[in-house]
């Protein structure tokens, strides 16, 4: 009788040893199934970093074009408002060289026919 106390003592402790091996394993088995959740989920954020980053890389590059071109644009403005200035200022210069010549012109009429007068008038 006490050798089969003894075994159903030790059958118990091998279904209790079992049955402990049993939950070991299954949370084992939790713990690799989480840890490939993480994983994935790791790699799922790397790469929404990773194009989060490249997107906001495109923007940047996108709005520094932008600034370049419009800072061309007003360069080129500038540079055509000076030119036109120029051209403006030139056309002045003109204008009063002519009428500076046709003055010049109208007082040296002035002064040859002051001359004949004063010629006759002798």
């Amino acid at each position: 009788q006490a050798d089969a106390a003894l075994i159903k003592d030790l059958k118990l402790a091998a279904g209790e040893l079992a049955e402990e091996r049993k939950a070991r394993e299954d949370a084992d088995e939790r713990a690799r199934a989480l840890d490939a959740e993480l994983q994935r989920v790791r790699g799922d954020a790397e790469r929404a970093t990773a194009e989060q980053e490249r997107r906001f890389d495109e923007r940047l590059a996108a709005a520094l074009r932008r600034e370049r071109e419009d800072a061309d644009r007003l360069d080129t403005t500038a540079r055509a408002r000076h030119e036109k200035d120029i051209q403006d200022a030139r056309a002045q210069v003109q204008s009063v060289r002519g009428e500076r010549e046709e003055q010049t012109g109208r007082a040296e009429r002035l002064q040859r026919e002051v001359d004949a007068e004063r010629r006759r008038a002798e």
